[in-house]
């Protein structure tokens, strides 16, 4: 272990004290360096892929347990429609009168008689159209009311089952914290027993144990949570549109649909009470008498009768102020929902402002380990003590940050709840900010190696400083100069650095056609080592260029696609100047998987995004990566700063540096 002292050592969270135990410094010190670094390495991958928009949707969208349904009163009211509608006003009526009693002169119906009659008004067809309709609108406004119903369940059961998304992420970093601290307990046990350290040193690992067997022991125990199933994710921090969610709500189809049913009731019921054929009743009969007595009275009868109420002054209504006051509380509803919403935003925002705080402290944490492993690869001394605390700190952190994405989640949550809106990734706005990939250079970095440069520094020192310079894309120039064992092993090593590398070869020459053959072979020979190949051929400089350009370029594009077909499944890169036709520019585009525009001899970002718009009317916007010079640039900061006005610009994300030393300051 580097760094590692000649006398024995105990760890202490405080440092390291002289002590007389029976084991070496160094093994104690090489078990506290690698289970703290495979804590670090552990947090540090549960925190990966938190960009993902679908874990979003699933925590927000997530299904629900909660049964609730008003079906079945919808459909009893749509029952009560049917019979009403299916009730025409027909009337099957008999009767009979005996000789000795009277008959009203009114009835005029004889002593025995049978009728069919039809009723119209009052109790009958029109009037039971008119229930039926009403009792329709009112099936109709329940299930729209049961839908909203249904939604604000679905939210608060989501609300109370948020926390299953996020145990799995809980329950991973707590146990790799009690793993971590264990292990430090135990070295912490030893030097209070052995008198070389303080009791309150001892507590310090015993309260993270206690907590962590705790929190432990919570998650296993809840019965919602099924802690063999649960998902490791770790969802990006979100905020929402307003101004979106705030115009779905003002257009909010079963809100309206629920106000225009309710309005079209008190019109309906406001035309029938107004009517002067309100209580009337207007019956049309077919009768038949039977002269069972012999008085010479049996006929078939047919008439129509009418009834009308008399009443006196004017009958007052009603449905004016009923309208009036549908539209205040239509409109009062509307208003408590979007003042609720923006009172539910406030929140959120305080919460995210909490999360976004946490997630630098996060990145803090994971920096301060990044220096520590750049130190271990460089062979200069540690403090172990100070290593753990940092890796303590970088765990804790990572615990907090869960914490605080699972309360900005529920903050969401409660927006779609007061809102009344479903989710939909429309209204999602997702934070850029990745919590294990940043270091203040925007955009996706790859950097040229020349072979003396390559060989100059070690495989270690050159992971630590593309970790530094987030540096993604190693192009390594694979001539004679090369160290072939080094350059062999730093490809063995870089996917572990989740680098990838491209071997860059190439001679003016191959553009030619009598030397292509020569660079098939070479792509070929060096295809056995790597799928990525980037080709630096520049035949300008040839004098078959300068007297036909065309004829050259013409070769070059033959050569790129024949190197494409032999080779379909290698990752084909090219360098290009901005001059070329683009013809040629769009023939090599769609060979290659990336365009590398040398954007040299000139530091004017103007300069540069004229020339990258050209190029971007012939290749794709995804394949085209700009190379910038370091001798066009006195320093690292101009140079990002030139790199931050041309990704706005232009739309570009991926820059590659001509040579390192721009990062070593040589």
């Amino acid at each position: 272990m580097p760094g590692c002292k000649p006398y024995l050592l105990l760890f202490s969270l405080t440092g390291f004290v002289i002590s007389p135990f029976a084991w070496s410094a160094n093994s104690v010190e090489k078990m506290l360096w690698e289970n703290g670094l495979a804590s670090y390495e552990a947090t540090k991958a549960s925190l990966k892929n938190s960009m993902d928009l679908s874990d979003v949707s699933r925590i927000l969208s997530s299904r629900c347990d909660a049964k609730w349904s008003n079906a079945d009163e919808v459909h009893a009211l749509e029952q009560q429609s049917a019979a009403y509608n299916s009730d025409v006003g027909l009337e099957f009526r008999a009767g009979y009168t005996s000789r000795d009693i009277q008959r009203n002169p009114d009835e005029n119906e004889g002593n025995t008689y049978m009728e069919l009659s039809w009723e119209l008004l009052d109790s009958g067809y029109l009037d039971n159209q008119y229930q039926a309709t009403d009792y329709k609108r009112q099936a109709a406004i329940k299930a729209v009311q049961g839908k909203l119903k249904q939604h604000e369940i679905n939210y608060q059961c989501r609300r109370f089952n948020l926390n299953r998304h996020f145990a799995g992420l809980e329950l991973h970093l707590n146990s790799i914290k009690l793993k971590f601290m264990e292990a430090v307990y135990g070295v912490e046990k030893q030097a209070y027993f052995s008198g070389a350290s303080y009791l309150d040193e001892l507590m310090i690992p015993e309260e993270d144990i206690m907590l962590a067997r705790q929190t432990l022991a919570r998650l296993h125990a809840d019965p919602t949570l099924a802690t063999s199933e649960l998902d490791l994710i770790n969802p990006p921090v979100i905020d929402v549109d307003l101004a979106a969610i705030l115009q779905q709500i003002r257009q909010n189809k079963d809100f309206a649909e629920s106000h225009r049913l309710a309005r079209l009731r008190i019109e309906d019921q406001a035309q029938q009470e107004d009517s002067f054929l309100q209580g009337s009743r207007f019956r049309l009969f077919l009768r038949k008498e039977f002269d069972v007595f012999n008085s010479g009275q049996e006929d078939l009868v047919a008439g129509a009768r009418l009834q009308m109420p008399i009443t006196f002054g004017e009958k007052g209504s009603q449905s004016e102020a009923k309208l009036n006051q549908l539209e205040q509380d239509f409109s009062h509803e509307q208003w408590e929902i979007m003042t609720r919403t923006r009172v539910a935003y406030v929140a959120l925002q305080e919460q995210l402002e909490r999360t976004t705080r946490q997630q630098y402290r996060v990145l803090r944490a994971q920096e301060a380990m990044r220096r520590v492993q750049s130190y271990t690869a460089l062979d200069m001394p540690l403090d172990i003590a100070a290593v753990n605390v940092r890796v303590k700190s970088y765990i804790d952190a990572a615990i907090e940050l869960g914490n605080a994405k699972q309360e900005l989640y529920r903050r969401v949550n409660e927006i779609f709840l007061v809102a009344r809106v479903e989710y939909n990734e429309k209204f999602i706005k997702v934070n850029s900010l990745n919590e294990t990939e940043h270091r203040a250079r925007p955009g996706e970095r790859s950097v040229y190696i020349w072979s003396e440069q390559f060989n100059r520094y070690s495989n270690a020192e050159l992971f630590a400083l593309f970790e530094t310079k987030a540096l993604k894309h190693a192009l390594v120039s694979v001539g004679k100069k090369v160290d072939a064992k080094k350059l062999f092993e730093f490809m063995q090593e870089a996917a572990q650095h989740q680098i990838r590398v491209s071997q860059l070869l190439g001679e003016a020459k191959w553009a030619l056609q009598e030397h292509h053959n020569e660079a098939l072979a070479a792509v070929e020979a060096r295809g056995r080592y790597g799928d990525g190949i980037h080709l630096d051929i520049e035949p300008h400089a040839l004098a078959q260029y300068k007297a036909n350009p065309k004829q050259v370029l013409q070769d070059l594009t033959r050569l790129v696609s024949a190197i494409r077909q032999r080779h379909p499944d290698i990752n084909l890169t090219l360098s290009v100047p901005h001059h070329w036709p683009a013809e040629v520019l769009r023939a090599l585009g769609n060979d290659v998987d990336r365009v590398y525009l040398m954007a040299y001899e000139t530091s004017d970002a103007e300069v540069i995004s004229r020339r990258i718009k050209t190029v971007l009317a012939s290749v794709p916007l995804k394949k085209l990566v700009v190379a910038l010079r370091k001798q066009d640039f006195n320093t690292e900061l101009q140079l990002e700063a030139a790199i931050e006005l041309l990704g706005q610009a232009t739309g570009v994300t991926q820059f590659a540096v001509h040579k390192l030393d721009i990062y070593t300051q040589e």
